[in-house]
């Protein structure tokens, strides 16, 4: 079954960890979250241009809130992506 909905990536990071504590952060805000390109190996996830936090479009403002109320590092991207 294919799932029509649309992530877009909020935050692009370097290292696993980063990405999996701003799914953790979101996740507990009620917030539903993809981690794309976050197991290809480093280099390979660089290459990629690195490891992506997605979350469907609808949640776009409140992650983003969620992610600016931590100390986390994170660049923000408007990047729409679709997934099967």
């Amino acid at each position: 079954m294919k799932d029509n909905k649309q992530f877009v990536t909020i935050a692009t990071v370097d290292q696993l960890p980063q990405a999996e504590l701003m799914r953790c952060l979101l996740e507990d805000a009620g917030i539903s979250c993809y981690i794309k390109d976050a197991y290809m190996g480093s280099f390979i996830s660089t290459a990629v241009g690195g490891i992506k936090v997605e979350v469907e479009r609808e949640d776009v403002e409140n992650a983003k809130k969620v992610l600016a109320s931590t100390d986390t590092t994170h660049s923000t991207e408007e990047e729409i992506t679709q997934h099967d």
